[in-house]
C-alpha cells in the first residue's frame, strides 16, 4: 500500500515534455513491470538527462529490483540536481538506514524532515527513524529526544506505542529512572492493540525485555508474560 500511494504522488514532481511517455513509466510501475520501467526511464534520460525525478524514478526500480549500489547512485544523482527534491532525500536515507551506515542516513532523514515538514505523516516516521539511528550509534539522549517528538505528535498509534518503548529501553540505558515508565506505558498501548486484534500488537514487543531491565518483579513478569501468551493464542487462532 505504501509503495502505491508513493506511486500515486510521482506525477507531481515531473515537468513532462510528453505526459503520455510518463504515464508509460507510472503503468509500469504500478504494475511492477521493473525491467520494462528501467528501458522507458532510461529512454527518457537520452533527452532529458538532469531530470532529477527521472533519476530517482531510477532509483526506485533498482531498490525494488534489491540493487543497492545502483539505487544510491541514482537517488544521489537526483539529489545533486534537485537538493529539495520532495522524495529522494528520504530513500537515500533508508538505503544507508539498511545499510547500519546511520551516520550517512542521519542528514538525509534531516532533509526529508525539512522539506516535509508540514506532512505530519512524514514527520511521524522521519522522527522514529532518526531515534533509531542515534539508538544504534549509543546516543541515547538524541534517540529520547526524537521518541519524545513522535510521541507529541501522536499521528500514528503503533508509532506512539512503539517510541514510548523505544523511549524506555533508551532511558534504562542512561539509567533514568522514568524508563520503566515509558515500558509500561508502551506495553499497555500494545496489549490494547491486541485485544483489538490488530496484528502490531503482537510482533514487536520484548516482553523478558522488562524483567530483565529490573523493571518487574518475577511475579509481575509471569503475569505479563501469561497475559501475552493468552492474547497471542487467541489472536492467531482467530486469524487462521
Amino acid at each position: 500500500m505504501k509503495k502505491l500511494l508513493l506511486l500515486l504522488l510521482l506525477p507531481l514532481f515531473i515537468n513532462a515534455q510528453s505526459d503520455s511517455d510518463f504515464n508509460s513509466v507510472y503503468d509500469e510501475l504500478n504494475n511492477g513491470n521493473w525491467d520494462k520501467s528501467l528501458n522507458l526511464i532510461n529512454n527518457l534520460l537520452s533527452n532529458y538527462p538532469k531530470s532529477a525525478h527521472l533519476h530517482f524514478l531510477k532509483g526506485h526500480v533498482f531498490d525494488n529490483k534489491e540493487n543497492t549500489y545502483s539505487s544510491r547512485i541514482s537517488f544521489e544523482k537526483a539529489i545533486e540536481l534537485n537538493s529539495d527534491h520532495p522524495l529522494a532525500n528520504g530513500r537515500l536515507a533508508w538505503v544507508y538506514f539498511n545499510e547500519e551506515k546511520y551516520k550517512d542516513a542521519i542528514p538525509f532523514f534531516k532533509k526529508h524532515l525539512s522539506i516535509n515538514s508540514d506532512d505530519l505523516e512524514i514527520v511521524c516516521n522521519v522522527e522514529f527513524n532518526l531515534a533509531a539511528c542515534y539508538s544504534n550509534l549509543d546516543n541515547y539522549k538524541e534517540a529520547i529526544n526524537h521518541s519524545t517528538n513522535v510521541i507529541s505528535i501522536n499521528n500514528d498509534v503503533e508509532l506512539v506505542a512503539r517510541s514510548y518503548w523505544n523511549r524506555g529501553v533508551n532511558k534504562n540505558n542512561l539509567s533514568q529512572a522514568s524508563g520503566c515508565d515509558d515500558l509500561n506505558k508502551g506495553y499497555d498501548m500494545f496489549m490494547a492493540a491486541s485485544k483489538q486484534n490488530q496484528q502490531w500488537g503482537f510482533i514487536r514487543l520484548d516482553v523478558d525485555y522488562m524483567y530483565n531491565s529490573y523493571c518487574d518483579s518475577k511475579k509481575y513478569y509471569n503475569y505479563r508474560f501469561k497475559q501475552w501468551k493468552k492474547e497471542s493464542k487467541r489472536f492467531y487462532k482467530e486469524a487462521f
